[in-house]
């Protein structure tokens, strides 16, 4: 679908970036979010996972650097009615590969200078923030030692851009959309993921999805589409001359009490890929449909999920079909085989079989011009729990699926404690009027750090802008100590991890009831070393290093911990 140019000139070079700045010119752009232990491909055409079409780049790997994949590639739709006829645009559909595909991937990138004369004329202020916006994908960072940091940053590690329906083309390309019938949508998604123990296994999607044009759409479904498989790309390549990834050997199901679809690889590749990874819906904005007759109806309470086999392999199946037609993807989003009596037993559903999913929920009454509604999901992954078979998916092996897919809640929730889309007495923590979303239990930041090599050791010197970091959740300071790290950087096939590599030197804390009372006085230097503005206070050197090779270092802080949402010392 998307087209990219690699220009091999400096002179080349040059002249593209002169020629697309006087234009405005957009192009594709893609990132991974990556902070935690979950590595997810995001475009900003709003794909998510890179149908393993990326060398080297994770589709959805979780663990990270583990090469077990979960996601070929998945996608918004957003169906409704508009002058009584069905729409739904799809961010992507059942296809063998992202190369060349066009039909049913309907959203693109747009450009708001329509008329290219470089001013933010009436009418094309498409999110209403007042700048000409080139649509690539913005990232940001709540960690103050991040290069991205900013005061406005949700997560760890937020990405955001805008897509939108209105374009019959590719702009890149200038290439047809086949079958696209354009509802007038514009999408801002922001993804969240933290890189905290645990939280690090979910990333956050959210959608403000936008009518930009005059016609109010009504009976409005908005889905997250996704094309799920697991495996071992060490194992089971998905590419090259060794390629034999397996795409039909896949089990699925659906947690009603979650919200949440899963999936995992039925044979678990004999023990080297025994994970999941699925879509949760965590909430919208309006939390409840108001019925033209009867009580409100909190959204949570008609959400939907539906399972088909992928579209080259089945088209015929009266429930199981991959649905082609727009009036088909609306059928499925506003029905889901949740409501249907033992739907868990039919055929279609038993054993490894290469599956499409798709978590709905609906229907908005109305999407009234320049109005907005906020609807939200999150990917999530988990390691196998226990020594139950793999094909027999217990409960006692998606134990930490489990686990994950409920911190993900917890952070989607934030002041609304009991999730029940009221923000009830008590609840208002700065006193807003409003939920405010995304507040989870924090470990106190990273120190600001600096390193200064010698022969044979290494110096590392810290500030102590930890020590009044404030919990996000519990409004104190919690801060408890440090711990430092080192790693041997390998290149060798089969070594650990980066992350697994690091080994604790040790650990100093300050002193009262908790840990271990080490104190701090044993790292904190005499006379404070500013550089740069940084104040460091504390050294620490570690000796017996061999030149010439490669290590790496890292110093965390920990906290007390959070008894409240029972959590033990959280570390940065």
């Amino acid at each position: 679908m998307k087209m990219k140019f690699y220009l091999k000139t400096a002179a080349a070079i040059l002249l593209f970036f002169l020629l697309t700045s006087a234009a405005n010119a957009i192009d594709d752009e893609s990132k991974n979010a990556n902070i935690g232990n979950i590595s997810l491909h995001v475009t900003n055409y709003g794909i998510i996972g890179d149908g393993f079409n990326l060398q080297d780049i994770p589709s959805a790997e979780y663990p990270k650097d583990s090469g077990i994949e979960h996601l070929f590639d998945g996608a918004l739709w957003v169906g409704a009615l508009k002058a009584g006829e069905r729409y739904v645009t799809t961010g992507a559909h059942d296809v063998s590969s992202l190369n060349y595909a066009a039909e049913n991937f309907e959203f693109t990138t747009y450009d708001e200078d329509v008329n290219k004369n470089g001013d933010l004329d009436p009418g094309e202020d498409h999110n209403g923030n007042g700048v000409l916006d080139i649509y690539r994908i913005l990232e940001r960072s709540s960690l103050p030692t991040s290069q991205y940091y900013s005061p406005d940053a949700i997560s760890h590690q937020d990405l955001i851009c805008d897509f939108t329906d209105t374009n019959s083309v590719i702009p890149q390309s200038g290439e047809e959309i086949p079958n696209h019938s354009p509802m007038g949508i514009t999408v801002h998604m922001e993804t969240y993921a933290w890189s905290t123990s645990f939280a690090d296994a979910f990333v956050i999607l959210q959608y403000d999805i936008k009518n930009v044009w005059d016609d109010t759409l009504t009976d409005v479904y908005v889905g997250m589409f996704a094309d799920l498989m697991v495996g071992n790309t060490n194992f089971t390549p998905t590419s090259g001359p060794n390629r034999s990834w397996i795409y039909n050997d896949d089990g699925d199901g659906w947690i009603d009490s979650l919200l949440m679809d899963y999936e995992w690889d039925y044979d678990g590749d004999f023990g080297n890929a025994e994970s999941y990874g699925g879509v949760k819906f965590l909430g919208c904005t309006p939390s409840f449909y108001e019925p033209a007759f009867g009580d409100s109806i909190f959204y949570h309470d008609s959400s939907n999920v539906n399972f088909w086999i992928w579209q080259f392999r089945n088209n015929n199946d009266p429930v199981f079909f991959s649905p082609l037609t727009d009036a088909q993807k609306y059928e499925k989003m506003s029905t889901g085989l949740n409501h249907v009596n033992g739907w868990r037993e039919l055929p279609f559903v038993q054993g490894g079989n290469n599956r499409i999913t798709l978590v709905s929920v609906g229907p908005f009454p109305e999407l009234l011009p320049d109005s907005t509604i906020q609807v939200v999901f999150a990917f999530v992954c988990g390691s196998k729990y226990g020594d139950d078979p793999v094909e027999l998916d217990t409960e006692r092996s998606k134990t930490e699926l489990i686990r994950n897919a409920r911190w993900a809640q917890v952070a989607y929730n934030g002041e609304d404690k009991n999730g029940n889309g009221i923000l009830d007495p008590g609840e208002d923590g700065n006193g807003n009027g409003v939920i405010d979303r995304y507040n989870l239990p924090a470990a106190p930041p990273s120190p600001r750090l600096r390193m200064t090599p010698d022969a044979n050791k290494v110096a590392l010197y810290w500030d102590d802008s930890p020590e009044t970091a404030i919990d996000p959740v519990s409004n104190e300071i919690d801060f408890e100590g440090y711990r430092i790290y080192r790693a041997r950087i390998s290149n060798k096939s089969g070594a650990p991890s980066f992350k697994e590599s690091f080994i604790l030197l040790s650990e100093y804390d300050i002193i009262d009831e908790f840990a271990f009372n080490i104190g701090l006085e044993q790292i904190t230097m005499d006379e404070p070393d500013t550089v740069d503005g940084v104040v460091y206070k504390y050294k620490y050197e570690s000796h017996k290093l061999l030149d010439g090779w490669q290590y790496a270092f890292a110093v965390t802080s920990f906290d007390t911990g959070d008894p409240v949402n029972d959590l033990q010392s959280l570390e940065s």
